[in-house]
């Protein structure tokens, strides 16, 4: 929920990072810095949120210009990829 430029840091890092339901909110931080980050390096939650996951999958697909099941798609890899699955 900080910045594009923190995440793109963050992310040169080697880090992932996870977006919830700050991503409806359309001027949220989060908003912008997903469109920064490539897809390899994303995770989609709803944490404490009582938002559906499939509308933070849409809302995300959206912002990134994607089909949600591409997205979806790219959201297992990463998670086969970062728990060694």
């Amino acid at each position: 929920n900080k910045n594009a430029q923190l995440a793109e840091r963050l992310i040169n890092a080697g880090y992932y990072l996870s977006f919830g339901a700050a991503l409806l909110n359309e001027g949220s931080y989060a908003a912008k810095a997903l469109t920064h980050i490539p897809l390899e390096r994303i995770f989609l939650e709803t944490d404490d949120s009582a938002v559906p996951i499939e509308q933070i999958y849409e809302t995300a697909a959206g912002w990134l210009k994607t089909g949600k099941d591409a997205l979806i798609l790219q959201l297992q890899n990463n998670f086969s990829r970062v728990f060694n699955i």
